[in-house]
């Protein structure tokens, strides 16, 4: 995951001034938000791509900070090796 510093300066900044709890509070919150509009897209409801964009946006956002309040490098190894494993499923 390529973030720049400027990225992971605001990720850490987020994380020192609202706290841990509260960003895993905002994890939770946001990728349950995107669940949602996906959720309502299935149903047969119109949702903006935009609308869509703003929560992948948002969760995105989070998933910076969340591997910052973990090791990034972990959750790179980690995301490797699961791509590397979606990538031989699709070979067979």
């Amino acid at each position: 995951m390529r973030w720049t510093k400027e990225e992971k300066e605001t990720f850490v900044t987020a994380i020192e001034k609202w706290g841990t709890a509260l960003q895993w509070l905002m994890v939770w919150e946001e990728t349950a938000e995107l669940g949602v509009k996906v959720a309502q897209m299935l149903r047969g409801r119109e949702v903006a791509p935009e609308d869509l964009a703003e929560e992948i946006a948002d969760v995105l956002i989070m998933m910076g900070q969340a591997m910052h309040m973990i090791d990034p490098r972990e959750v790179e190894i980690a995301y490797y090796a699961k791509l590397r494993r979606l990538q031989e499923r699709l070979l067979k």
